[in-house]
């Protein structure tokens, strides 16, 4: 996902019943932070939100937020042109 462009996260440690997946994750260096199980739907609710409003204030970059970042763009693109379930 990182490789594609996409923000990642993975959960911590501490609030992991089991740590294997995001353990692996971190090791290849394919996350870009790691936070405890409580904070990773804000974190996510944050990236959604900056990347409308850096889509808003820059169509020239939809990519690039103001920390430097990867948005969810090409993520929310397919999501917004998917047909909900029948």
């Amino acid at each position: 996902m990182k490789e594609a462009g996409s923000p990642t996260i993975a959960q911590d440690k501490a609030t992991a019943v089991v740590f294997g997946m995001p353990k692996e994750a971190i090791a290849l260096g394919a996350v870009d932070v790691v936070l405890p199980l409580d904070q990773i739907s804000k974190a996510i609710l944050e990236l959604a939100a900056s990347d409308n409003s850096t889509r808003q204030r820059d169509k020239q970059s939809p990519r690039a937020n103001v920390q430097g970042r990867p948005t969810l763009t090409p993520q929310m693109d397919v999501l917004k042109r998917r047909e909900p379930p029948s």
